[in-house]
């Protein structure tokens, strides 16, 4: 399903002009929403589609240009400055002048960040797709623990899916061990338990608005 949706992906917004990570990023997001082939042509023509991609194009070619400007400012100061860069031996390493080195400087600090700009963008797409799974398919649907997980979580380097919903499903039970215990309060229970029993789960709740993990509850 994830190589249709790649396809369809690049075929639809060929004219952004991005790279192969992006769309496969994107993707992957999609993969764990797109259920039925059938609906791949209508789920990636949605705003929220869109603006996802035109947001990395915007990014993208931002960095790209000042890349672009920078190296051009390099050959430009090459040719202004011949006395800079005397003839030398083809064995001899060229010797880098102080104004070459401060332009190659710049060029490699623009190509960093727009790796990690893309890296970014990757990692976003990927914590998406998690937090999605860890919601729907591993149990983990108390907001304020979830959230409390999640705060400043990070993919480690090359980190898959799998191993970051692992990580962060053991963090959020222990979590909640610490904050309910054992009881079988939500997410794991019903929600419709009565007497002293709700009591202490509302009480639980009322605990983590206070800590801000939980919206405040509407009282109107």
């Amino acid at each position: 399903m994830k190589t249709k949706i790649l396809n369809a992906l690049k075929t639809e917004y060929a004219n952004l002009g991005l790279g192969d990570k992006a769309f496969d990023g994107v993707a992957s997001f999609l993969e764990k929403t797109i259920t039925e082939e059938s609906k791949i042509n209508e789920e990636i023509k949605t705003d929220l589609v869109k603006n996802l991609l035109k947001s990395i194009q915007g990014e993208t070619d931002t960095l790209r240009t000042k890349a672009t400007k920078a190296e051009k400012d390099l050959e430009d100061y090459k040719k202004s400055h011949p006395e800079n860069q005397p003839p030398t031996p083809p064995t001899t390493p060229p010797t880098e002048t102080e104004g070459e080195k401060k332009l190659r400087e710049q060029i490699e600090a623009l190509t960093k960040r727009l790796d990690d700009a893309e890296k970014a963008k990757n990692n976003a797409t990927t914590l998406a797709a998690v937090r999605t799974r860890l919601e729907t398919k591993e149990g983990c649907t108390n907001k304020g623990i979830l959230n409390a997980a999640l705060k400043g979580f990070a993919l480690a380097e090359n980190e898959t899916e799998d191993a970051a919903v692992a990580r962060l499903k053991e963090e959020y039970n222990r979590s909640y061990t610490e904050t309910f215990g054992n009881s079988p309060v939500p997410p794991r229970g019903s929600g419709s338990g009565e007497g002293d029993a709700k009591k202490e789960a509302d009480a639980k709740n009322d605990w983590l608005r206070q800590q801000g993990l939980l919206p405040k509850e509407d009282k109107s």
